[in-house]
């Protein structure tokens, strides 16, 4: 069977059949997380061995690993959240966009874990999180939110009844 063929009749799971739209939102909001990234390795031994560890105030960072980015959905903690397309198996992140709309937090949907993985000092990161931003990053922060809500939150209801491309049939739902 050829490529193209097989590729048509795969069904895609509607959260994620979300993705073909990231294009626009990506650039601007990878640019964005890159200025929140956490310490590496390095810059953690160096900030151990200073006098006072814990010294000046809490910095805001890339939260990052399934769990925790669920735990801080669920307690409202986030401002906006990103996810990968790519995870495998889909059931893992499949959730997360139900779960941002149930508690009114904007997200977007990139299409590579690799991506995400580059903004936290690791190979892959299936979704990350941001609690907030600084005020010198607050009209880029902005500007990225009415745009990921105008692609993803806003015509969650339209991805939700649309499986692969089609508009679903209620006995599929």
């Amino acid at each position: 069977m050829p490529l193209g063929i097989s590729n048509k009749r795969i069904k895609k799971i509607a959260p994620v059949d979300q993705e073909a739209r990231e294009i626009a939102i990506q650039k601007k909001t990878l640019d964005l997380l890159r200025n929140y990234k956490p310490e590496n390795k390095e810059e953690k031994i160096i900030r151990l061995k200073s006098e006072n560890p814990k010294a000046g105030p809490k910095p805001i960072i890339l939260k990052f690993g399934l769990r925790h980015v669920v735990d801080l959905i669920e307690q409202k903690k986030l401002g906006f959240v990103v996810v990968a397309a790519d995870v495998a198996p889909i059931t893992l992140v499949v959730a997360i966009p139900t779960l941002c709309k149930k508690f009114n937090i904007p997200y977007a949907i990139v299409p590579s874990k690799e991506v995400l993985g580059s903004l936290v000092n690791l190979k892959s990161s299936a979704v990350v999180g941001l609690e907030g931003v600084r005020a010198e990053h607050q009209g880029d922060f902005e500007d990225v939110i009415r745009i990921a809500d105008a692609m993803f939150s806003s015509q969650y209801e339209m991805h939700m009844t649309t499986i692969g491309g089609r508009i679903a049939k209620k006995a599929e739902l």
